[in-house]
């Protein structure tokens, strides 16, 4: 809708030589001045395209601005230089020499490294997420270059050096090299060979840097060293936005920019113009409670005469808007519910409207994290309201937890095979071993007999019989209730410590809602067993479901935020004053990806299952 560039943007664009750092806050256009101050460089001071460099955080971003840019100038192709850190970095490395795509570790590779080791170090895991999950870890290291400091939730101190030390030496044994050290052998490269560092320094004079919130230490130090010439750095980003410290990126990052380059200017996009102005007011009171940002004066646009000039236009196109502005009605509505279940039948129900009068692709619902309860997609499928994912949410299918209670309720049952039998024979420890089962279904009687020469496993047997019959008479959340605690899963769950217990018992709590509002096993089953076709991408007009995370640089008309309570946001993991404002910048992210509307869903506060409402919903409303 809006065609021409405002004062501050406009200073941004014209913008010479020398560093400035753009503080561009949600929907403030900063593509448009980044791609506007590309065509300014060259068309106006004459700066050849291919000493132009851009460099964004993800492929898709680097496509788009490539795309936006050519589309400005009319042009087919032109050498100006775009490309994601990563890719910048292995050019500088593969045409220095030693480097080719032969040289980048594949993801079976890193698995294959990392399992040797944990097994070498006499770490067993019971699920394939483990090793993921410690990859992720050995990634923070790398990028943070804190390895002392570091501390694993996966591992011990001792055994996570150990583990990161002994993949990093087997890599370099192979002459291989993962994503990571693209950026850390690129660092060394050209902090110690000064032919190489004075050749890239002239030939990206003048250096582009989008979402510069998201930057980590060891990128930002490269970035130095490739301007430490000229100093035109043109960063754009808003610290605001800073959700990604398990990369590295740091908001503090921004402060030290204006440390390390006392000469640079410094501009801010206040003015919002995708948001409504009480989605705008209420996500400022918000963010204001952080202490590590730029006080700036973040407000809408008053965009009645933008709107004025656009129905001239568009008649049809207007009417739309106005249509959509007039169902939505106040922009932020925010509701209590007793249990997670009333919110996702609403939810539902918005939709299944939102589906015949304006369209589900105006809508998008976010989560905290890809823990999405299957009670959620259960209210999708009965009212037939089709859905995309990008990114798959959990697979409960395959988890621990999941699998290891659908194996108690499959033997309480009556199923004996021993597969069940297996998964949870020793969770909690029974000292039952494999061994004592050797066919593919058990009798109790032939086991009790296995056991009978250890006295203590054959009353660990007979217990477990008694506690199997118990839980088939059991309802479903009574039985759930008395695995967790009666049989003790949950203190053998707090045994295995870190990330396994943390997740295992965030599990436990999403399947006692769900269990809740089941009669039978069958129906517990059904809810937990909806098939990953049904999370795929949907090709037809669908509600967009997404992380916060994975919404950051989108935005739609009406946007939807369930689960918004203590534990999940902020997150239950977050005590520190920096992680607590992190969940807020990430919070703030969600919220303001909406044009119109945003319906916030929270539950009333309730002592006795420990739940309460967010206390950024407080900080949202000004209270």
């Amino acid at each position: 809708m809006k065609q021409r560039l405002d004062e501050t943007q406009q200073c941004a664009v014209k913008h010479g030589e020398g560093p400035l750092l753009v503080s561009a806050g949600p929907g403030s256009g900063k593509t448009t001045v980044i791609t506007h101050h590309i065509k300014y460089l060259i068309e106006n001071l004459g700066i050849p395209p291919q000493e132009i460099l851009v460099i964004t955080f993800t492929k898709s971003a680097a496509t788009e601005m490539k795309e936006r840019f050519l589309s400005l100038t009319g042009e087919r192709s032109m050498q100006v230089v775009f490309g994601t850190f990563h890719a910048i970095f292995y050019q500088i490395l593969r045409r220095s020499g030693g480097f080719d795509h032969n040289s980048i570790l594949k993801e079976n590779e890193k698995y294959t490294i990392l399992r040797d080791i944990l097994k070498a170090q006499k770490v067993y895991f019971y699920e394939n997420t483990f090793a993921e999950d410690l990859l992720g870890e050995i990634s923070q290291v790398k990028n943070k270059n804190d390895i002392k400091e570091f501390q694993s939730t996966l591992l011990e101190k001792e055994v996570f050096q150990t583990v990161f030390h002994e993949y990093q030496r087997r890599k370099i044994s192979l002459h291989k090299i993962d994503f990571d050290d693209m950026v850390v052998n690129c660092y060394q490269l050209l902090l110690e060979d000064a032919n190489v560092l004075r050749k890239w320094q002239e030939s990206f004079r003048f250096i582009l840097v989008d979402e510069f919130q998201d930057i980590n230490p060891m990128q930002y130090e490269i970035v130095k060293l490739l301007a430490e010439s000229h100093h035109n750095i043109f960063a754009v980003g808003d610290e605001d936005q800073s959700i990604y410290s398990f990369r590295g990126a740091n908001p503090k990052i921004s402060f030290q920019f204006l440390k390390d380059y006392p000469e640079a200017k410094q501009l801010f996009l206040s003015i919002n113009y995708r948001s409504d102005k009480g989605i705008v007011e209420s996500a400022k009171r918000l963010i204001s409670h952080n202490k590590d940002r730029f006080d700036k004066d973040i407000r809408a646009n008053d965009d009645s005469e933008d709107i004025k000039n656009f129905i001239k236009e568009n008649k049809k196109s207007a009417n739309e808007i106005i249509n959509l502005r007039k169902y939505t009605g106040d922009s932020v509505q925010i509701k209590y519910f007793q249990y997670e279940q009333e919110s996702y039948v609403e939810i539902a129900q918005h939709l299944k409207e939102m589906k015949s009068a304006h369209g589900l692709s105006k809508c998008a619902v976010l989560f905290r994290t890809n823990m999405i309860s299957p009670l959620f997609f259960q209210e999708l499928k009965k009212n037939n309201i089709p859905y995309s994912m990008k990114a798959k949410s959990k697979d409960w299918k395959e988890n621990m937890v999941v699998k290891d209670m659908l194996a108690y309720f499959s033997l309480a049952e009556g199923d004996l095979s021993r597969k069940h039998f297996y998964r949870i024979m020793n969770k909690p420890v029974r000292f039952i071993s494999r061994d004592m089962i050797s066919k593919e279904y058990m009798t109790w009687a032939l086991l009790e007999e296995n056991a009978k020469r250890y006295f203590s496993v054959l009353e660990q047997v007979r217990k477990l019989h008694s506690d199997l019959e118990y839980i088939s008479r059991m309802p479903v959340f009574a039985a759930l209730g008395y695995i967790r605690r009666g049989i003790g899963y949950e203190k053998w769950l707090k045994e295995q410590g870190g990330k396994v217990c943390q997740e295992g018992l965030e599990t436990l709590d999403m399947l006692k809602n769900i269990a809740s509002d089941c009669e039978t096993f069958k129906e517990f089953r059904e809810v937990l067993e909806l098939s990953e076709t049904e999370q795929e991408e949907c090709t037809e007009d669908a509600v967009e479901i997404m992380t916060y995370h994975g919404a950051k640089g989108l935005e739609w008309p009406v946007v939807f935020l369930p689960d918004v309570v203590e534990g999940n946001v902020p997150y239950k993991r977050a005590h520190t004053k920096e992680e607590i404002e992190e969940e807020r910048r990430m919070f703030y992210v969600a919220f303001t990806r909406a044009k119109e509307k945003v319906y916030i869903h929270s539950l009333n506060k309730d002592e006795r299952h420990k739940k309460s409402p967010s206390e950024f919903l407080k900080e949202l409303k000004g209270e």
